[in-house]
C-alpha cells in the first residue's frame, strides 16, 4: 500500500468515526424529542381533563342560571303579593277600627284606650 492509499484509509476511518459520532448525536436528539413528545402528550391529556371539568362546571352554571330567581322577577312577585294583601289588610283594619269605636261608644274601653288602639293601625287615619 502506498502513502496515498494509507492517507485515504485514514481519512475514511476518520469519516466513519465522525459519521458514527453524528449518528449517536442524532439518536440522542431523537430520544430527547421522544421525551418531549411524551411530556407534550401528558400535558395535552391534562388539558383535556381540565376542559372536561370546565364543561361540567359550565353545565352546572347553566342549570343554576336557569333555576335562579332574578331580582326583577322577585320584585315583580313581591309587588303582586303586596297588591293582593293590601286590600285584605285594609279590610281587617277597618273592621278592627269599627270594633274599637263600638267598644268605646259602649264604655267597654275608655276614649284614651280607643285612641291608643286606633293609633296602632296599619294605615294612617285622617281625623
Amino acid at each position: 500500500m502506498n502513502k496515498l492509499e494509507t492517507k485515504i484509509d485514514e481519512i475514511l476511518d476518520a469519516l466513519h468515526i465522525f459519521a458514527d459520532s453524528v449518528d449517536d448525536r442524532f439518536n440522542k436528539v431523537d430520544q430527547r424529542f421522544n421525551g418531549v413528545d411524551q411530556r407534550f402528550m401528558s400535558i395535552e391529556q391534562r388539558f383535556n381533563k381540565i376542559d372536561e371539568r370546565f364543561e361540567q362546571v359550565d353545565k352546572r352554571f347553566n342549570r343554576i342560571e336557569a333555576l335562579m330567581v332574578t331580582k326583577d322577577y322577585l320584585d315583580d312577585k313581591l309587588a303582586d303579593f303586596r297588591a293582593e294583601w293590601i286590600p285584605i289588610i285594609k279590610k281587617v283594619d277597618t273592621k278592627d277600627s269599627a270594633l274599637v269605636v263600638n267598644l268605646a261608644d259602649k264604655d267597654v274601653i275608655s276614649r284614651d284606650e280607643e285612641k291608643e288602639i286606633l293609633d296602632m293601625s296599619a294605615f294612617p287615619r285622617l281625623n
